[in-house]
């Protein structure tokens, strides 16, 4: 037992660098709660090395009595690494799908649009990686139920 403080320590001490984060993830599937709903997503973000960015995201809503809407989005713009924190400048945001009547890709666009124009960058700390695994958590979220651990790993 006295071993786990120990590698914990080393765990925390190692910032990670750029080309630690460099590359294509799949991260998730995690869950988060929404304003009435359950939210089940995984997302496929690929940070290239000339600090362009571009993530494809699959999220499924779960409203009250089980009705569920997925959903695809595609975003793309510039990332940073700055003492472990990953930075994501948003350019472009395109809501791809929706497989439910209830939320057409027209409203989803504009959704989307919006939460963009009120915010139009994310920031998210990295709690640990290693080859082939990134676990990062986002900071400064608009719901404070978007704070959820994120496991990534090489697809």
């Amino acid at each position: 037992m006295a071993l786990l403080p120990l590698l914990m320590a080393l765990g925390a001490s190692t910032t990670p660098q750029k080309a630690d984060v460099e590359g294509a993830w799949v991260c998730g599937p995690y869950q988060m709660q929404g304003t009435g709903m359950e939210i089940s997503a995984v997302d496929r973000p690929v940070y290239s090395p000339d600090g362009a960015y571009e993530e494809l995201g699959f999220a499924t809503y779960t409203l009250p009595g089980g009705t569920e809407i997925r959903i695809e989005t595609k975003l793309m713009g510039a990332w940073s690494l700055d003492d472990g924190i990953i930075e994501i400048r948003y350019t472009y945001a395109e809501f791809l799908s929706s497989d439910n009547p209830m939320l057409s890709v027209a409203a989803g666009q504009a959704g989307l649009d919006a939460k963009l124009q009120r915010k139009p960058w994310s920031k998210k700390r990295v709690v640990s990686h290693g080859p082939g695994s990134l676990v990062t958590i986002p900071l400064e979220v608009e719901d404070e139920r978007a704070k959820v651990q994120v496991s990534c790993s090489r697809p």
